[in-house]
């Protein structure tokens, strides 16, 4: 039989209580609940104002902040967000939810009015960290984030994606180029996919779209590249798509 030092026993002991740790996170992460996560809005009208429905699953109290920023999907996919707390009202901006309760919160686009291509925003849900009592009062609890998608459209906005060009990549699957010529923000996400090459013919539903690639948003007026599997039965270079919004 192996006997452990006790140096060695507080070792193990504190991995053990750390992994714990990680198996609890999960549960934990889930002690709060946004609903819609994505919604759309009219630049002005009874159409520009939504509610966020926000339920606090846990055991404890919750303060809550809302902010709103800005989006711009850079050429890599990643958003860069500006604050933009002037284009929003939001009410309440800060509460407090108790444990097991809900809150409904209002959100209303006051931005420009007038505005021709569709903008989106960051709605974001922030816990605000308050020291515990299982933190001895010196530390904070766990927090959790949402960042929710307000989508400013305008009227007769619609999206517009050509693929204008499809070639193999080093990885065996495809490139694909795509351009947003429409006035209106595109979710990959909510695009089906007609694949064609001759008499041969193959749709893709959105939710195969969406596990294709891990870019989503494409904004007005701009390029992008998309790298996907290859799609068995048809040759990069035969091949068309057609890029259906369903939104």
């Amino acid at each position: 039989m192996t006997f452990l030092s006790k140096g060695k026993l507080r070792l193990l002991a504190a991995s053990l209580t750390a992994g714990m740790a990680l198996l609890l996170t999960p549960t934990l992460a889930h002690a709060q609940r946004v609903t819609p996560m994505s919604y759309e809005l009219a630049p002005r009208g009874s159409k520009a104002t939504t509610n966020l429905n926000l339920e606090n699953t846990s055991q404890t109290d919750m303060t809550i902040e809302l902010t709103a920023s800005r989006v711009t999907v850079l050429a890599d996919g990643q958003e860069e967000r500006v604050p933009a707390e002037d284009d929003f009202l939001i009410f309440p901006p800060q509460t407090v939810i108790k444990a097991g309760k809900s809150q409904t919160i209002r959100v209303k686009y006051v931005g420009e009015p007038t505005i021709e291509e569709s903008v989106p925003y960051r709605i974001s849900i922030l816990q605000v960290p308050v020291q515990t009592a299982e933190s001895g009062g010196g530390g904070v609890g766990l927090t959790v984030n949402f960042n929710t998608l307000a989508h400013v459209v305008p009227d007769g906005a619609k999206t517009i994606i050509e693929v204008t060009n499809i070639r193999s990549n080093t990885s065996g699957g495809w490139d694909l180029d795509l351009e947003n010529t429409g006035s209106r923000m595109a979710r990959l996400s909510r695009t089906q996919w007609v694949i064609s090459s001759g008499d041969n013919t193959k749709t893709i539903p959105r939710q195969q779209v969406a596990a294709m690639t891990k870019r989503n948003l494409v904004m007005p007026g701009t390029k992008v590249t998309l790298s996907i599997p290859a799609i068995e039965g048809f040759q990069p270079g035969a091949t068309t798509i057609d890029v259906v919004d369903k939104s």
